[in-house]
This record gives structure tokens, C-alpha cells and sequence, in this order.
């Protein structure tokens, strides 16, 4: 269960580090598919998309046990590094 609140929070990390680059002027949207979304829906379809995406880990957790959550943590770990890297300006 701690790994699905990680990856939930992470979620919620890579929201708000994606918005405040973005609106910083520091930063833009490095997703083609979700720079077109933005582009059309504006953050709110960013929220939408991450809603969606946490709904998608609780079934893979249900699903197929806590350990196929790993692999996306790295990820979001590094997305959420990188996004406060832009933002610091480093």
C-alpha cells in the first residue's frame, strides 16, 4: 500500500512541478501527447490525464501486486527531479 501512496503522490508531483515550470515561463510540457492535450484543455486536462493515470495504479496494484509500481516510481522520481531542476534554473 505505500508504494501505490508514493506513486499517487508522485502523480501529484509531477502536476505541480509541470505547472509551476510552465508557468514560470522556465519550462514546457516534454510529453508530445500531453503538450497537445494541454495545448486544447490547458492544465486542467493535465489534471484529467493525472486523475486518470492514478486510477490506472490502483487497478495495477489490485491487479498485479505492488512491485509492477516500481518501474513507474523511478520514472516519476526522475520527472518530478528534472521538472525541479527547471524550475530552480538549474
Amino acid at each position: 500500500m505505500i508504494l501505490l501512496a508514493v506513486i499517487i503522490l508522485l502523480q501529484i508531483g509531477d502536476a505541480w512541478t509541470t505547472y509551476k515550470a510552465i508557468s514560470s515561463g522556465k519550462g514546457k510540457e516534454a510529453n508530445p501527447l500531453m503538450a497537445d492535450i494541454m495545448l486544447h484543455y490547458g492544465f486542467e486536462g493535465m489534471y484529467v490525464v493525472k486523475l486518470l493515470g492514478c486510477l490506472f495504479f490502483v487497478f495495477v496494484y489490485h491487479h498485479f501486486g505492488q512491485l509492477f509500481l516500481v518501474p513507474p516510481i523511478a520514472y516519476y522520481v526522475w520527472i518530478v527531479f528534472n521538472n525541479y531542476r527547471v524550475i530552480r534554473g538549474k
